[in-house]
């Protein structure tokens, strides 16, 4: 039997010590840098291939990066819980694909005919109003 507990290290903290008999249970801890903006970007391309989305170039991807650039935790400074984190990616994500299917939405209402590409891609204003 293998348990894995996971979280932020001052919570994790708290629970080992709340309790004297965790420490000698989960003898092992092991702690992960934040990602970078590079690594977060990595996993941005995965998450868009997985929804076999794109990214317009450059510009939603120039876009994508500086948002990214902005949740990687700078150094000396405290760290919030989104920093580096890959969950911040899929939020941004996911708000940017929001926006891409309003966007569609009022190109259609105006007689717009779609691509099987232009629905599958996310363009600069896409990310407008996405943060992690």
């Amino acid at each position: 039997l293998v348990v894995i507990l996971a979280g932020y290290s001052s919570e994790m903290a708290r629970l080992i010590e709340a309790n004297p008999g965790l420490r000698s249970r989960f003898p092992t801890v092991i702690e992960f840098d934040d990602y970078t903006s590079e690594e977060l970007l990595e996993i941005a391309d995965r998450m868009l291939l997985q929804d076999v989305m794109v990214l317009s170039e450059p510009s939603a991807s120039d876009r994508l990066k500086v948002l990214l650039q902005g949740i990687v935790p700078k150094p000396g400074a405290e760290n919030d819980r989104q920093a580096g984190n890959g969950r911040a990616v899929r939020n941004i994500l996911e708000r940017a694909k929001r926006n891409q299917a309003l966007r569609l939405q009022q190109e259609a209402s105006a007689g717009k005919m779609h691509t099987q590409t232009e629905l599958c891609t996310l363009l600069p204003q896409d990310f407008d109003g996405c943060h992690g």
